[in-house]
């Protein structure tokens, strides 16, 4: 994680130069701005690539996943349309395919962006190879040359990671953004630790200064209890019994996540966001199992410590900087279903300057 922390401090800073921009101005969605910023994280993270992602406007991608989420949630709710057949003859079956294309196109560039770089490196240093060799998109160009892949075959192989990679995170912070300028008491407390580690320095984000971050922590993980994908699906592999009804091999069963973190008998202000419910003293009360954002056994999310980090950087860069408020009433915040849960109207707030 510390090879990645100058990379996401660089993007924090790109996305403070885009937003410098909005600063004092009229309220506006910061929802696509984050999704940019953290398709850049994850492009640099897994492959090096020197995309100007941020700043450039022709890169759709993040707008194109967002399309492709919506058409596959619609298409599961019509049964009628499960049939491949049919689907692919429907507009939204034909406006999918093209989506799909334009994601794959974009994976597709960032291979050729690497190979095109490896091949320029004539008789690398062992430095070189090592430092080469921690890269996602190596090892998997590697992978697919010794199995035969195709190119859109790594292309798409890759699309699973940049968008479990960026998209989730992505969804997250907006909705911790929007939460900070509804509570504005939170914000405060927030910034208030960040300026006890930093004081009035301009220094990067370093490792070090995660521990620190307690009241940032208690925040994401509220938030994370409000956004998280509603539910997690598994498969049952061998006969279990809940509550004397046999559940046989091959079912699967829900686990209603967005149930389990509103339960009254587990969290005492369930539907409010209560960042207190993660002081250690109430943690300590509740069962281990009523937190799962990011599941758990082996098939849990490999990317929590990951995205613990990327939230803390962004977020400590950007309210160092930037006071954030909005004249969103919290009434008016409704959900939609994407990857997680999503404010159906975006992140919609103002920035003024610290």
């Amino acid at each position: 994680m510390e090879n990645y922390q100058k990379i996401l401090n660089d993007c924090s800073q790109i996305l403070c130069q885009v937003l410098e921009k909005k600063c004092d101005g009229p309220i506006f969605n910061m929802d696509p701005i984050i999704h940019r910023c953290m398709l850049h994280v994850i492009c640099k993270i897994i492959a090096s690539s020197e995309k100007d992602i941020q700043l450039n406007k022709d890169v759709t991608y993040p707008e194109d996943v967002k399309l492709a989420v919506k058409l596959t949630n619609s298409r599961f709710g019509k049964i009628w349309l499960h049939s491949d057949f049919i689907y692919k003859l429907t507009a939204d079956g034909k406006l999918k395919k093209a989506v799909c294309k334009k994601i794959h196109d974009f994976g597709l560039e960032l291979i050729n962006e690497r190979r095109e770089f490896l091949n320029k490196i004539e008789n690398p240093t062992k430095d070189d190879e090592h430092s080469m060799s921690r890269l996602f998109l190596d090892q998997m160009m590697d992978y697919a040359k010794a199995r035969n892949l195709s190119d859109l075959e790594l292309s798409m192989a890759i699309t699973d990671v940049i968008i479990a990679g960026s998209d989730t995170v992505a969804c997250a912070i907006p909705y911790m953004i929007m939460m900070l300028a509804l509570h504005q008491d939170i914000q405060d407390k927030v910034y208030e630790e960040i300026h006890g580690i930093f004081g009035d320095s301009n220094r990067a984000v370093e490792q070090k200064d995660m521990s620190e971050m307690v009241v940032m922590e208690r925040v994401f993980k509220e938030v994370l209890r409000h956004c998280c994908p509603p539910h997690h699906a598994r498969r049952v592999d061998k006969t279990i019994v809940l509550r004397d009804v046999p559940i046989p091999v091959g079912s699967t069963l829900l686990i209603m996540l967005y149930k389990l973190h509103r339960d009254p008998q587990h969290w005492s202000h369930p539907d409010a966001f209560y960042p207190d419910h993660f002081l250690p003293e109430n943690v300590e009360k509740r069962q281990k199992y009523t937190f799962l954002p990011f599941t758990s056994g082996q098939r849990a999310c490999p990317g929590k410590k990951f995205s613990f980090i990327v939230v803390k950087t962004l977020m400590t860069t950007l309210l160092r900087k930037y006071k954030i408020t909005t004249t969103v009433q919290p009434s008016e915040i409704k959900h939609i279903i994407g990857f997680m849960l999503e404010i159906s109207d975006g992140c919609n707030v103002q920035l003024t300057p610290r």
